[in-house]
């Protein structure tokens, strides 16, 4: 193959790369773009269970006291409850929240309308998490506030062992190392949930703070 011949292969095969690409991040964007739209209907379907709950109030039906306490049971009504459990979970969550069923009934309705293997997965994936966070709380509970020394390991201080403070825990290379690999936290992957890789802090152990996310193919 002579050189110009060369020189246009490159070119033919650099721009059917760039022409991929753009056919790609079109592709992305669309998706993007789907998920946008389905998570604002789902926020309208939202507001609708929530103004069923105004209009008990505004028509005087219950008193300001009740309209609060009622008000709090809104955050219990989640995307992946009217996702999975799609119109008998909407019908369920606007007789809670106002104030028709109480706690258990509702919960007892999720169950009989969201499929058990979703609801076993997020469970699975809460319960790993949290013992993910009992280790790092079992690490920092036999870590000691030593002077000059690792607080795991007692190792002592040095010009060729600094340490470092993660947390007001003060620890050494090697412990440092181990904490961080409990830190680091790599996500997790489900058929219906997913959790996105993160750095956990040491705050987070006492609140966790977990985010569970849908998968976009149940959007």
């Amino acid at each position: 193959m002579g050189y110009k011949s060369t020189l246009r292969s490159l070119s033919a095969a650099a721009n059917a790369s760039a022409r991929e690409s753009e056919r790609r991040q079109k592709r992305l964007q669309r998706e993007q773009e789907r998920i946008e739209k389905k998570i604002a209907k789902l926020e309208e379907k939202k507001a609708k269970i929530t103004d069923s709950l105004n209009d008990l109030f505004a028509k005087g039906k219950i008193d300001k006291k009740e309209y609060k306490e009622l008000l709090k049971r809104e955050p219990e009504i989640t995307f992946d409850l009217l996702i999975f459990g799609k119109t008998a979970a909407a019908s369920a969550a606007k007789r809670y929240i106002c104030g028709k069923v109480d706690k258990e009934e509702f919960q007892a309705l999720c169950e009989t309308i969201v499929p058990s293997e979703v609801a076993e997965e997020k469970q699975e994936i809460a319960e790993t998490y949290d013992q993910i966070l009992q280790e790092i709380k079992d690490f920092v509970k036999s870590c000691k506030a030593l002077e000059n020394q690792c607080h795991k390991c007692g190792k002592k201080k040095g010009i060729f062992s600094p340490l470092s403070n993660i947390g007001n825990v003060k620890l050494c290379g090697k412990c440092k190392r181990e904490l961080n690999k409990l830190l680091n936290h790599k996500g997790m992957n489900g058929a219906y949930f997913y959790v996105s890789p993160h750095t956990i802090s040491l705050d987070e152990i006492e609140e966790p703070q977990l985010q569970i996310s849908i998968q976009q193919d149940h959007f």
